[in-house]
């Protein structure tokens, strides 16, 4: 029986291996009629909205975000101060809010795991430990449940 030298079984596994890397690199870029979700994933969409105050998801609440900091900087531990309100205008208080967010380009979370500290009544709500570690797209995830209804606000950002 003859043996392969050992410089050419490494050579072949490094050409299948590579080949393996650019397949799966060709194919797993999303094409332009790919479905929104997917390409969300490989490139920042240019519709994008940048508002700080907006309607929830189904609509079931004015939601709006400020942070302490202006401009935002990266890796800086800072808060914001959300607030929620019904379409009607009114402060929607006692509500249980929370927060998540992340890179979709990166397909990364935040850093941190902010969380609501206080309820500053009138709608109001101050969420705390949010820390952005890297320029680009992030979105920020606010979720609202009142107990009879529930819905999610996004707000995006570009950080420099």
């Amino acid at each position: 029986m003859k043996r392969f030298p050992t410089a050419y079984v490494a050579t072949a596994i490094a050409v299948a291996i590579g080949l393996g890397v650019v397949a799966f690199i060709f194919y797993s870029l999303p094409d332009k009629d790919a479905p929104q979700e997917l390409r969300k994933m490989a490139s920042m969409p240019s519709t994008l909205d940048f508002s700080t105050t907006q309607p929830s998801y189904l609509k079931k609440f004015i939601v709006s975000v400020t942070s302490s900091l202006d401009p935002i900087a990266i890796n800086t531990m800072h808060g914001w101060e959300i607030l929620v309100k019904t379409p009607e205008g009114a402060p929607v208080d006692n509500a249980k809010i929370s927060a998540i967010g992340g890179m979709p380009v990166h397909q990364h979370g935040l850093p941190t795991a902010p969380r609501v500290t206080k309820n500053l009544g009138d709608g109001r709500y101050r969420l705390e430990g949010v820390k952005f570690n890297m320029a680009g797209w992030w979105e920020l995830k606010i979720k609202i449940d009142t107990g009879s209804d529930q819905d999610t606000a996004t707000f995006n950002l570009i950080l420099r």
